[in-house]
């Protein structure tokens, strides 16, 4: 009598491990895909809110004769700006804050024009987003960021500002602390971004490179940190950004 020998296999089979190894890939490549598209999605909203201060705030000037946070008496001529930072008027100088040299050391406050500028802004439906409190936190009465921290107006820059060159322009600091003074003690302190991003939004708005135009990073982002005209290198390391505005 034949006995019939019945075989049986433990594991998996080359097939089912092919299977298995293709899932995984997939999952890893969505998940990677996913974070890609949020950066990509992160540096065009900030893109798209800094042209959106820029723009606000020039016609806020059209509009009212006087920058936002720099017009003198806000409680009367702007909408639903009877209280808070809103009605707090500036000094009419045409400029936000302190000018040139001084601007980084001058101490943020609920008073101060670069402070009172953001609610002077949403009052004319000119932005969204920051309240009319005394709150200097981002997302509360100060812009926050998409790609972390928030936007604050360093001031009205009037000269060198990096490879020699001067501006007359305003200045934006998107940094992580919202009201610290800015100096070269602790600059280190802002520094939070990853360069990969920065260029990102530095191809988008200006000419690809990290000390000219009007987005400069830090050097932490230079290829060559010796030479200022050099471009974007160490994708991962942290710094920050100034943005050179259109008022």
């Amino acid at each position: 009598m034949e006995c019939a020998l019945s075989k049986s296999s433990d594991g998996f089979t080359l097939v089912e491990i092919s299977i298995v190894m293709m899932i995984i890939g997939l999952l890893i490549g969505g998940t990677f895909g996913g974070m890609k598209l949020v950066e990509i999605s992160e540096v065009s909203r900030t893109v798209r809110d800094l042209k959106a201060i820029d723009s606000g705030a020039l016609t806020f000037k059209d509009t009212y004769g006087r920058l936002p946070g720099d017009i003198v008496s806000p409680s009367s001529r702007l909408p639903n700006c009877a209280s808070g930072p809103c009605s707090r008027g500036g000094d009419g100088n045409r400029t936000i804050g302190l000018p040139g040299t001084t601007m980084q050391g001058e101490a943020l406050t609920v008073s101060s024009e670069k402070f009172t500028m953001w609610s002077q802004l949403v009052a004319a439906g000119l932005i969204d987003g920051p309240k009319n409190e005394d709150d200097m936190e981002f997302g509360a009465g100060q812009m926050a960021s998409p790609i972390g921290g928030g936007y604050r107006l360093n001031g009205y820059m009037n000269n060198v500002v990096g490879n020699g060159r001067t501006t007359n322009r305003h200045t934006i600091y998107v940094t992580n602390i919202p009201s610290d003074i800015l100096s070269a003690a602790n600059m280190a302190d802002h520094r939070f971004i990853p360069c990969s991003t920065l260029r990102s939004i530095d191809v988008k708005m200006d000419d690809g490179m990290p000390r000219s135009g009007i987005v400069l990073t830090a050097t932490e982002c230079q290829a060559n940190v010796a030479d200022p005209t050099s471009e974007y290198g160490n994708p991962s390391s942290l710094s920050s950004f100034l943005y050179l505005t259109k008022f």
